[in-house]
């Protein structure tokens, strides 16, 4: 995660992402506990998709689905709270959606700014969440302008009547 932290694992050749034994930072540590339960949900989401593409249209595989895609959404936010300011949160957010989850993107976004201020991946992050910070901005100020629009009298239409009680106003 960081230059300065040291990785010892422990594994079989061929399965260098399912290691034996672990041993690293509590930030190493936490990420791929991370990764051990998110790829269970991305191997049955595997499986459940090859066999909607056998083309069964099993209303119990695309339920199965969508559960299995909701739970893994879920685990992703689940792990962002518990582990602040840990590098680790990088791989959670970037699995959610930034349009629907910005305010957690910004949490993390303003959590890392002391624990990874010079990496490039968060200067990366950063940047993307920043862009769509103020796109999110810009829209919020263009549907205010677009509301106000709709409220003036439309071009070639009569202007309504005034009628003042006094002629001084």
């Amino acid at each position: 995660m960081d230059s300065a932290e040291s990785l010892r694992v422990k594994a079989v050749a061929g399965s260098l992402n399912k290691p034996t034994e672990l041993k690293g930072s509590s930030h190493t540590i936490d990420l791929h506990a991370f990764y051990t339960d998110a790829t269970r949900f991305e191997e049955e989401m595997a499986r459940l998709r090859e066999k909607m593409a056998q083309g069964t249209g099993d209303s119990a595989t695309i339920d199965g689905l969508n559960k299995a895609s909701s739970d893994y959404y879920q685990l992703c936010k689940d792990f962002i709270a518990p582990h602040p300011r840990s590098p680790a949160q990088l791989s959670a957010v970037s699995k959610l959606n930034i349009q629907q989850d910005m305010v957690t993107y910004k949490q993390v976004r303003d959590q890392l700014r002391g624990t990874m201020a010079r990496s490039g991946f968060f200067a990366s992050f950063r940047d993307q969440v920043d862009r769509m910070e103020k796109q999110a901005e810009a829209m919020k100020q263009q549907e205010s302008e677009m509301k106000r629009l709709s409220n003036l009298i439309p071009v070639g239409s009569m202007a309504p009547e005034i009628a003042q009680e006094t002629p001084e106003g």
